[in-house]
């Protein structure tokens, strides 16, 4: 092992080829936002529905059905009432 603080030539390479990556993958990165970017602000400027625009309508949320609502109800308990004496006693 070489001493502290030495850097033998190999490693020094590996370290410039590392730099030299990342620095590659940081610009890609950077691009990517850029574009990114450019395509939200592009879509923010886009009317909504240029269909609704044309026919001088307005977009319209969705209507709910119609109908009755379906709501469950627990089960009916039944219970048999005996008159007299209790059977099991």
């Amino acid at each position: 092992m070489p001493p502290a603080g030495v850097v033998a030539a190999d490693e020094a390479e590996h370290a410039v080829r590392k730099l030299a990556a990342a620095a590659e993958r940081a610009k890609i990165a950077q691009e990517a936002a850029k574009e990114k970017a450019k395509a939200e602000e592009k879509k923010a400027m886009a009317p909504a529905a240029p269909e609704a625009q044309q026919k001088g309508q307005q977009q319209q949320a969705p209507r709910p059905p119609v109908g009755p609502t379906v709501t469950r109800r627990p089960p009916l308990i039944v219970r048999k009432i005996t008159r007299g004496r209790r059977s099991g006693s």
